[in-house]
Parts: C-alpha cells; structure tokens; sequence
C-alpha cells in the first residue's frame, strides 16, 4: 500500500518536471521568452531542461523517458515530412523513437504516455488558438476546427481514463498546476519590469 502511494507521489512529481521542461523548451522555440532577457534565462533553458529531465528520471525513469519521448513525437504531427538534421524525415525519428522505446519499456506505457500528449496538446491547441493564429504558429485547432479537437480530445480523455484513469489525473493537474504557477510567474516578472 505505501509503495503504490509513493509511486503516485514520484509520478506526479516527475510530471511537474517534465511540464516544466516541456514548457520551457515550447516558448524558447515558439521565441516567447524575450520578456526573460534581462534575466539572461534564455541562455539557459537548454540547462534548466536538462536539468529537469534528470531529476524526474532519477524519480520515475520510465514514466518520463516516456513521456518525454511522447511529447516528441506528437510535436512532430505538425512537420512529419520534414527533414531533421539527422536527415531523417519527422514520422522516420518517430517510428525511430518509438521502436527504442518498445524495446526499454512497456507497450502498455508507451501507448498511455502518447494518449496523455495528445491529449495536452489538443488541450494547449485549444486554449492558444487566438495566439497561434495571430502570430502563424501550427495549431490543430485552427487546421481542423475548435469543435472537431474538442470531439478528439474528449474521445482521448475517456481512452486514457480506460486505460489508466491515474495517469490521467497526474498528467491533468500536472498540467492545470504548471500552467497556474507559469502564469504567475511571467506576471511577476512583467510586473517588475513596470516597476
């Protein structure tokens, strides 16, 4: 019974990092982070990242190899024909990942960490439509339409709840927690330069 408790706690705290990380690393591609200059934070995203991805694999490995490497692969959706500087094509370094990952872990946690992405970022999509639209970001809300991911993304939602309903509310309030706790710091940030 502890262990399982703990295994929630180790969880739920590798998420928080791995969001962390996953959100730094989105706004220093999507160039979001020129409010951060005076603070010289944008030269270091590439350590803070790895930093984070660390400590929440030193805390539950397969939990964020996989869903780091989930959120890998649905962030190639938008540029799977695109060639990397692997020079291999996005859908081929997904397949790529996605085999290595079958050969370290479970399909079963492969398939709950992809579902769980997808579902964030349907979500993320969603909530930053106006945003992508103005500024020309990729977004599968604007491709498909606001009704047709919300329709998606609550199918996913049920699928993940099926499948591992604690996964789903980890990865959730993960979610719903980063982006509180972003929110207020880019608002303190802002304010003290006003100041």
């Amino acid at each position: 019974m502890y262990v399982g408790g703990y295994d929630v706690i180790f969880k739920f705290i590798a998420s928080l990092l791995i969001g962390f990380t996953i959100k730094l690393i989105d706004d220093y591609v999507d160039d979001d982070l020129d409010y951060l200059d005076q603070m010289n934070i944008h030269k270091t995203i590439l350590l803070y990242s790895i930093l984070f991805i660390i400590l929440a694999a030193g805390i539950h490995v397969e939990y964020t190899v996989t869903l780091i490497s989930s959120c890998y692969m649905v962030g190639m959706f938008h540029d799977m024909c695109m060639k990397l500087p692997t020079r291999l094509r996005g859908y081929q370094e997904s397949i790529l990942l996605f085999l290595i990952n079958m050969y370290l872990f479970s399909f079963y946690n492969i398939i709950t960490s992809l579902i769980a992405m997808s579902i964030i970022q349907l979500i993320d999509d969603l909530c930053d439509r106006k945003w992508d639209k103005k500024y020309g970001y990729k977004n599968f809300a604007n491709q498909f339409g606001e009704v047709e991911i919300m329709v998606i993304s609550l199918i996913l939602i049920i699928l993940l709840a099926m499948l591992d309903y604690r996964k789903l509310l980890i990865i959730m309030i993960a979610y719903a927690l980063i982006h509180f706790i972003y929110k207020k710091a880019l608002y303190s940030v802002k304010r003290r330069e006003i100041i």
